[in-house]
Parts: C-alpha cells; sequence; structure tokens
C-alpha cells in the first residue's frame, strides 16, 4: 500500500546509510564479510579471493578453466591491486559532493544487479501466439511490402549557354504532354544543346537522388518541380504508382515472433512489478 506522509526526506537513508564517512573503514568490512582468504593489501585495503576469481570470470568468461595460466593469474591480481591503489588516491582527493555521487551511484547500481537477477528468476514471458502474429500481420500490411513500383520520364537538359531566363524557359517544358518528341524538337533547334530523354520504370528503394526525392508526393501524371544541378536542368513527370505485393505470412512470421517477443516480456516485467508494488508497504515523503 502507499502513505503519503508529510515529513523530512529522509528515505534515502536506507539506502546510503553509512555514506559520506569512512569509507576505508567501509572497504575493510565488505572484505571481512567477503569471508574468503585476503590475497593482497594495497595501503591496507585488502584484496580476496573472491574479487580475484570474479576478475577472472569477467576477463575470461565461460573458458576459464582451459586459459587460465599462473602467469595469467598474476598478471589479474596486478591489476586489481593497480585499482584498488588508483581507487584510495581517487578517494583521498575526491570532494564531499563528488563522494556522495559515488555512493549514490554505487547504491543505484546495486539496485539494478538485485532487478535484474529477481526479474531472471520470476519473470516468464508469455509466449508470442501465432494469433498475435496474424493480427500484427494484418495490421501492418505495409511493412512488410518492398515499397511501390514507379514508372516515369526523366528529361535533362544542358544548354550550351546560359541566359538569364533559361529556367523559366525549362520548367516551362515541362507543360507539354509529349517529352519524347519534345526532347527530339529539342536537338532539332538546339544543335548543341545536350538532351537526354528516358522512361523508367524502377522500383522506389532502387531510385537514386535526387531523383528519388523528387519523385516523392507526386501524383500520375504530375511533374516535379524543376531541379537544377550546375549547368544542368532535370524534369521529372510520374506516369504510374503500382505497388508491389505484400510478402507472405509464412515469410515474415519470425521477424514478426521477433518483434513481438520484447513486449511481451515488457509486460510480464510490468505485471510482477505492479504486483510487487501493490504488496509492499511504500511510504512517499514529500
Amino acid at each position: 500500500m502507499f502513505k503519503l506522509v508529510k515529513c523530512a526526506p529522509i528515505a534515502l537513508t536506507i539506502i546510503v546509510s553509512g555514506c559520506f564517512k569512512g569509507e576505508e573503514k567501509q572497504i575493510e568490512n565488505a572484505a571481512i564479510n567477503d569471508k574468503s582468504p585476503t590475497i593482497a593489501k594495497v595501503n591496507d585495503w585488502p584484496v580476496s579471493q573472491s574479487e580475484l576469481d570474479y576478475a577472472i570470470e569477467r576477463t575470461l568468461g565461460n573458458q576459464a578453466a582451459y586459459l587460465m595460466t599462473e602467469a595469467l593469474n598474476q598478471k589479474i591480481l596486478k591489476s586489481l591491486i593497480a585499482s584498488k591503489a588508483i581507487a584510495k588516491a581517487s578517494l583521498q582527493e575526491l570532494s564531499e559532493d563528488k563522494k556522495k555521487l559515488v555512493e549514490l551511484q554505487t547504491a543505484a547500481y546495486r539496485e539494478e544487479l538485485l532487478v535484474k537477477l529477481y526479474l531472471e528468476e520470476h519473470v516468464t514471458p508469455e509466449p508470442v501466439t501465432t494469433d498475435m502474429v496474424k493480427k500484427y500481420y494484418h495490421e501492418h500490411q505495409a511493412s512488410f511490402s518492398d515499397g511501390v513500383v514507379k514508372a516515369f520520364e526523366m528529361l535533362k537538359i544542358r544548354p550550351s549557354e546560359l541566359s538569364d531566363n533559361i529556367s523559366e524557359k525549362v520548367a516551362k517544358l515541362k507543360l507539354q504532354k509529349n517529352w519524347q518528341q519534345l526532347a527530339s524538337q529539342l536537338k532539332n533547334d538546339n544543335p548543341d544543346w545536350l538532351v537526354d530523354y528516358k522512361k523508367a520504370v524502377l522500383a522506389d528503394t532502387l531510385l537514386k537522388e535526387p531523383v528519388k526525392s523528387l519523385l516523392v508526393g507526386l501524383q500520375p501524371g504530375e511533374s516535379a518541380p524543376l531541379h537544377i544541378s550546375g549547368d544542368q536542368f532535370l524534369l521529372l513527370k510520374l506516369i504510374e504508382n503500382e505497388p508491389l505485393p505484400v510478402k507472405p505470412l509464412a515469410e515474415v512470421s519470425a521477424s514478426i515472433r521477433k518483434q513481438l517477443a520484447p513486449l511481451q516480456l515488457k509486460e510480464a516485467i510490468s505485471s510482477i512489478s505492479n504486483q510487487l508494488v501493490e504488496e509492499a508497504d511504500v511510504e512517499i515523503f514529500q
């Protein structure tokens, strides 16, 4: 249950009790609680066998038993000793504010580890069912298509000379209905111009810039605004948009399950979290 209590903000005392003073004593106490043999000391800070074992596991993982040698053991031990020496030097020069921050971060990290261990032990997400996969598939059809095929006309014009009003003249050319015929006429009337007409059919995923961006949003029969790159003018007209077929469910069901699995896990975590909070005696101080 939740209780709203009006009083001084002392909630953090539980989390960081003993913080901000006697840090070295706390480290010594941690080693005592460890119960494993002390194998080294660094300025009176103990290095335990458990610490070394954990460092070896972190370094070598599951292969520790096969890769471990005496030389490697000593190397990892020296690394721990160096870490202790640096940590003690850091502690001696840290301001009180930074010491408090370190203690808060340590407490937060410890809590994260405890949460992770609990969830690994107690959370079992519901499996993604076939009905869930089908529902997601039908609600997100567009996600399972390779896009659309665009049929379009493209006219590239490079005049021999650039006059002040050449852009306006070229822009007006897109009003012509027959661009192929227009290209032939331009070549005849302007022998020095480079005129290139093409008609293409491509999936939008294969289109290159600037063509791809210029065709976006166009309806069949519409022309894109004149595009100018250096001394070259580009005109584009969309002829047709044809959606590509949607991939069959059998082909995409595995990927859908991968997408839905994290959602199932999130739901399971939320459920157990809500249950534990309801069962806990929670007081909020403000």
